[in-house]
């Protein structure tokens, strides 16, 4: 999306009034739910206390970027992933 289509996004939300909103969403997403969880992947290097360690994701399965807490490098900085899943009912393998 251009800088510029954001913009006017952003200014048509300021004019609907309706930037409070949306900011629930966005302070959702950066840890203020249930979980105390920012749903984006490896960010305690920008300050995130609980951050998603891993993306379930063939690509990753036991790699250096599986996990940010016990691999060499973890996943990428700021990626959303699926978030929780209350009907997930396997273990954590990739089998």
């Amino acid at each position: 999306m251009p800088e510029s289509e954001l913009g006017m996004r952003a200014l048509t939300v300021l004019k609907m009034n309706k930037s409070k909103i949306y900011s629930l969403g966005i302070h959702y997403m950066h840890g203020v739910n249930p979980l105390n969880m920012v749903y984006l992947s490896n960010m305690y290097t920008y300050g995130a206390e609980n951050s998603a360690n891993k993306i379930y994701q063939c690509w990753f399965k036991d790699s250096k970027w599986s996990n940010a807490l016990t691999s060499t490098c973890g996943p990428a900085p700021g990626y959303v992933p699926g978030g929780p899943n209350r009907s997930y009912s396997g273990g954590q393998s990739f089998g």
